[in-house]
């Protein structure tokens, strides 16, 4: 795992400081590299987003966005809330509607941070990345349907909501230019 971390941070820097990322966010991309690399792996292997790795993200992710505005003036506080709400009530959605079978409650702990830090960037940033997490986890079920798996198989989903929003902030708002 340290290597995969030590090869996302290189490439983080390359990213923010050649490519034109998001070079005001790269403190907290590097923790959330952290952070969601060992998610990624529990997740799968247990099927579990710990609190102890899912709260510290919370004060990380606004001291991070603070630092964020403090030195690059680049985000809006509104659009991190609504980011931040949009993924949450989503996801919260579908756990309440399939009482806690479709979702589980790590996942609704976990999606706020992500969807702050896309809409930071951008509200339809956030949009984005939660549909490509929907996309790319509903995908995945299909893959597993066809290859003859239970339709009541357990699907750990943190590493599809990591992934969306990787995806989107690479892809999609985190290389607009700042201002």
């Amino acid at each position: 795992m340290l290597i995969a971390i030590g090869m996302t941070w290189a490439a983080l820097v390359w990213w923010c400081l050649v490519a034109k990322g998001p070079a005001d966010l790269m403190p907290l991309l590097w923790i959330m590299t952290a952070f969601c690399c060992a998610l990624w792996i529990i997740d799968l292997r247990w099927h579990r987003l710990p609190n102890g790795l899912v709260y510290p993200l919370y004060p990380a992710v606004l001291a991070g966005l603070a630092l964020s505005a403090a030195i690059g003036h680049r985000g809006s506080w509104t659009s991190a809330v609504a980011g931040a709400v949009l993924w949450g009530g989503v996801l919260g959605g579908v756990h309440v509607l399939s009482r806690g079978i479709g979702m589980g409650l790590g996942d609704v702990k976990f999606a706020p941070v992500l969807g702050a830090v896309l809409g930071w960037l951008d509200v339809s940033a956030a949009a984005t990345g939660l549909l490509v997490a929907f996309a790319l986890g509903g995908g995945w079920a299909l893959v597993c349907l066809l290859r003859g798996r239970s339709r009541r198989a357990v699907i750990a989903f943190g590493p599809f909501l990591i992934a969306g929003w990787a995806l989107e902030l690479v892809m999609g708002a985190g290389l607009a230019p700042a201002g």
